[in-house]
């Protein structure tokens, strides 16, 4: 991903709407924008009077976008040999944010849509009185909303112009394949947010402390789940936040979102383990943790029925004999009332 050349601080793309959602792509390798074009019967769009090939960004996202004909705006896309034509539904706009602003894929997107995705953007925007929006460069202007842009890689689409279909995911790693695979050692590890770093006298108790939270919703009759990790690892629980979604990704996750400055995934576990999420119409609060390895963030959708309790616990932990859901969690235990399960933060970030 290039910076603009006179402002390297900088970085400036086209944003464009698809769906409910906003996209972007490097300005840099944009030639031009034309809001009116139809595609002709042979699927080309006519640029600088040449035939130029068309790839719908809604179908190449797998994005349903019904109702939405042969017209259209246009992006035309540089290419090396041949240039492309990429037709939007919403009018795109030439943008321009903090190049700290550009935000790598966190784990575990940065294994699953690297190749539709090169980048988040945090975009902050102020909404006047006459309804425009606008760069907000300075934090203290009031009336501030942030947005999570995803910056599109368009040098796949140019490897393969010709191709409506969307992009495949990988293949879902196995148990076996990720044994050695301990720690995460990409490039977009999360320093923790300034401002949450424990006392090691803290730490030390709070390891002896379980949060147990409700992220599976309770059928009528059925015994009742509950999570728990290490109170230590627990970042916050806090109100519910825009949830971005990611196109592409692994039905396991549910979007990201920005929190405190950071972009975290949201993983769907209790659907990791077969049981019914609460789904964002009936979470009630995140719960933001951080990963063994001291740096990889997740959130996850619960309801507020959050408790802790000591650990070590006196029962001992039941095997689990599902092959698939014993590599999502640590153990699980019983109790009289519900069924307590250990989630493995760490496999379920390599394997969502």
């Amino acid at each position: 991903m290039s910076t603009n050349r006179t402002q390297p601080d900088s970085f400036r793309f086209i944003a464009f709407r698809l769906g409910d959602q906003t996209f972007a792509i490097d300005a840099d390798a944009v030639i031009s924008a034309h809001e009116t074009g139809v595609v002709s019967s042979g699927g080309t769009f006519t640029y600088a009077r040449e035939e130029l090939p068309v790839v719908k960004a809604a179908d190449w996202l797998g994005i349903d976008d019904r109702g939405h004909d042969g017209r259209g705006h246009f992006i035309i896309i540089r290419g090396p040999q041949k240039h492309l034509a990429l037709q939007i539904r919403g009018i795109s706009r030439s943008l321009r944010i903090p190049a700290s602003d550009s935000r790598p894929l966190p784990p575990p997107l940065d294994r699953l849509v690297a190749e539709r995705y090169t980048a988040i953007l945090k975009w902050s925007a102020a909404v006047h009185d006459h309804g425009e929006k606008e760069i907000v460069w300075d934090s203290k202007r009031e009336e501030k909303r942030e947005e999570l842009f995803l910056l599109m890689n368009h040098e796949a689409f140019l490897r393969d112009p010709a191709s409506q279909a969307t992009l495949s995911l990988p293949a879902p790693e196995t148990a076996s394949s990720t044994e050695a695979n301990t720690e995460s050692t990409t490039d977009s590890s999360t320093q923790i947010p300034s401002g949450t770093q424990r006392p090691a006298q803290l730490e030390q108790a709070l390891k002896q402390r379980l949060f147990l939270f409700s992220p599976a919703l309770k059928s009528q009759g059925e015994r009742p789940f509950s999570f728990g990790i290490s109170a230590a690892q627990v970042m916050e629980v806090c109100r519910l936040l825009p949830i971005v979604p990611v196109p592409g990704a692994s039905g396991h996750v549910a979007g990201v979102i920005n929190w405190r400055d950071e972009i975290v995934p949201v993983l769907r576990m209790a659907e990791m383990i077969g049981l019914e999420g609460v789904g964002a119409a009936k979470a009630q609060r995140l719960l933001i943790a951080i990963a063994p390895n001291g740096h990889d963030l997740v959130a996850v959708q619960v309801l507020s029925d959050i408790r802790t309790r000591q650990f070590p616990m006196a029962q001992v932990p039941q095997p689990l004999q599902n092959a698939i859901v014993s590599r999502y969690l640590h153990g699980s235990y019983e109790f009289e009332h519900e069924t307590l399960v250990m989630p493995n933060l760490k496999s379920m970030l390599r394997l969502a």
